[in-house]
């Protein structure tokens, strides 16, 4: 027996409210946050009476998903899902932002949403109460366009209409790179600089110097880094939103600026702390190629493993490069 569900946004949300109606073929509420099903998925298909889905590791049809339920901060899955017309449900607070967010539609994405914004729905009238009333259509009188409106424009109007569109096209460009850089890169920059001040303030950078880098300064150390990071149970968790593999680098960077690291381990140093990168984007990126059930099922698997093996050798090829770059081989 399934039910409606309502789905509004939470604190400092954005989008919906959602109104998810499962039915006997489309009744999957997948779950692509990185640690299982999470408990808001896990909810939506108990009031629903779907099944909630781990996204990660089970491969799920699009015309059988009811909804999905993810924990972006503003990047790709944000928009992938609602690009594709499925209701997109972000734990995170965060509005149209990423690659696709023209996508991203109050019909089709809500964000910021907690437990406590999922209802069972008995009257249908409640949500109907919430539409906002569609506009009255106006009827526009019928245009007649003249024969001689329809000829050509001459040779300088067309070369003024090019010039006008490419200055358009490269405005539209630098508002968007800027709106990015505002909106994702800089707050990214302000939280592990931030990071950085804090451990060397309180002398927390010391104590990673006696005790960590020794240790995660040699080549062995680099090797065993890449291998944990690789590992298939932890690799979608760890490169969700690159937030460890750029804490790593951090690291890294703090070691190399007290002189516990040797310079010419940034390069490989680099290739370790990112053997995770791009595994919890696998799914999508194989949604975005259109393969099908059985292929984004074996091939998100087949990938996770094989970075066990691309990941160290990465990591010992790059150390052979830095020490030939800076003459020590």
């Amino acid at each position: 027996m399934f039910s409606t569900v309502f789905i509004e946004k939470g604190q400092d949300g954005w989008g919906g409210p959602l109104l998810l109606e499962p039915s006997e073929n489309k009744n999957k509420i997948v779950s692509i946050t990185g640690g299982g099903i999470d408990e808001v998925s896990q909810k939506i298909a108990d009031l629903s009476g779907g099944q909630a889905v781990d996204g990660f590791n089970e491969a799920v049809a699009d015309q059988e998903t009811l909804c999905v339920v993810i924990n972006c901060g503003g990047m790709l899955r944000c928009g992938l899902y609602p690009k594709k017309e499925i209701p997109t449900i972000n734990l995170v607070a965060i509005g149209p932002s990423g690659a696709f967010k023209d996508f991203m539609t109050e019909e089709l994405y809500v964000s910021g949403v907690k437990q406590e914004n999922v209802f069972r729905v008995e009257n249908l009238e409640v949500f109907d109460a919430l539409k906002p009333e569609p506009p009255v259509a106006i009827e526009a009188e019928e245009i007649v366009i003249e024969k001689e409106a329809a000829i050509k424009p001459k040779r300088k109007e067309r070369k003024k209409n090019t010039r006008k569109n490419s200055e358009n096209l490269l405005l539209n460009a630098g508002r968007e790179t800027v709106d990015t850089a505002v909106k994702d890169i800089l707050p990214m920059m302000v939280v592990f600089a931030l990071m950085a001040g804090v451990i060397m303030y309180t002398g927390a950078g010391e104590l990673m110097k006696d005790y960590l880098f020794p240790y995660l300064g040699t080549l062995p150390g680099l090797l065993l880094l890449s291998l944990f990071v690789a590992i298939p149970v932890f690799s979608p968790r760890l490169g969700s939103q690159a937030i460890v593999g750029q804490f790593l680098s951090l690291l890294i960077g703090i070691g190399i600026a007290l002189s516990a690291l040797p310079i010419y381990l940034a390069l490989p140093a680099l290739f370790a702390v990112n053997a995770q990168a791009g595994c919890d984007s696998l799914k999508k990126a194989l949604a975005m190629a259109e393969a099908d059930e059985d292929s984004t099922e074996i091939g998100v698997k087949a990938i996770l493993i094989s970075r066990l093996l691309t990941g160290p050798l990465s990591v010992g090829l790059a150390i052979m490069i830095a020490l030939w770059l800076y003459g020590l081989m």
